[in-house]
């Protein structure tokens, strides 16, 4: 294997660690997942978590180029109680996608993703409780296929969410801006029908 194409392929997350400050907004609009679908809908504003009502915050990022570009929204439908997950597979251009209940665990999760070079991850109370580091283009792995089968499933295992959805999936497909009605991109939320940002 050419060397340099090594190091190339596995040294594609290039930002700084998040911080509190990086992902606080006051209100935002609430996309809306669609049990065993990958279109969204839109659910309006909120200007905070609110677990109870499953309305918690969503965060891409662009972790590729240092552009330090972050979108901030609320997410509905995804039926997370507690802390945090995340993922750098995320259709097309594979942004770090984060969901959670509470800044510090989404701040937690993305800065474990930084330092995996890519992956996803399950975060809980300040803890990492299951994460899978990709590597390569922050999408493979070159672990054995049973070690990823096992992974993801302890992955999915560690977190409760609502039925019909697939919390990893459902979280892939937020910022994929082809699909109604509408996406987080790093550049913020966007009318996928009215081909704009809101």
């Amino acid at each position: 294997v050419n060397n340099e194409l090594d190091k190339l392929v596995r040294d594609s997350i290039h930002m700084k660690e998040i911080s509190l400050a990086d992902i606080n907004i006051s209100s935002a609009p609430v996309i809306e997942l669609v049990p065993h679908e990958i279109i969204t809908r839109y659910a309006g504003i909120s200007n905070k978590i609110d677990v109870q009502n499953d309305i918690i915050k969503i965060v891409v990022i662009e972790p590729h180029k240092n552009t330090n570009h972050i979108g901030v929204a609320y997410l509905k439908g995804l039926g997370l109680k507690k802390g945090a997950i995340g993922t750098t597979v995320a259709h097309d251009s594979h942004y770090m996608i984060l969901a959670g209940t509470n800044d510090d665990d989404i701040v937690m999760a993305a800065n474990e993703i930084i330092k995996m070079h890519g992956g996803k991850i399950v975060c809980k109370d300040g803890k990492i409780v299951k994460e899978m580091p990709l590597p390569i283009a922050n999408l493979m792995t070159d672990d054995d296929y049973n070690t990823v089968i096992n992974n993801m499933r302890e992955l999915k295992e560690s977190v409760s969410v609502n039925e019909g959805i697939d919390p990893f999936m459902n979280l892939s497909f937020v910022s994929l801006a082809v699909i109604p009605d509408i996406r987080l991109l790093p550049g913020g939320v966007f009318d996928v029908n009215k081909w704009k940002f809101m």
